[in-house]
């Protein structure tokens, strides 16, 4: 069985806020999961995470919670 998994954009940015970059690439690594995005999703997060009371408690540059995002996600 594959396990195809889209995440909400909550989830992506309450990952990011708690800093469980490690989390999210070992849950693929030992579970055989895949994570999907869509392009709406990926504006989704990019937009959210742009916000004001986000940014301030973002320890990163914003490209950088992207480029991780996509690197690990599969586009759908």
């Amino acid at each position: 069985m594959d396990n195809k998994t889209v995440f909400d954009v909550n989830i992506w940015i309450s990952n990011f806020l708690k800093g469980r970059f490690t989390e999210l690439v070992d849950l693929m690594a030992n579970h055989d999961v895949e994570y999907f995005r869509a392009k709406e999703l990926t504006e989704e997060l990019i937009s959210v995470i742009s916000r004001n009371k986000f940014k301030k408690h973002l320890h990163l540059p914003l490209q950088s919670y992207i480029s991780f995002y996509e690197s690990i996600s599969t586009p759908s």
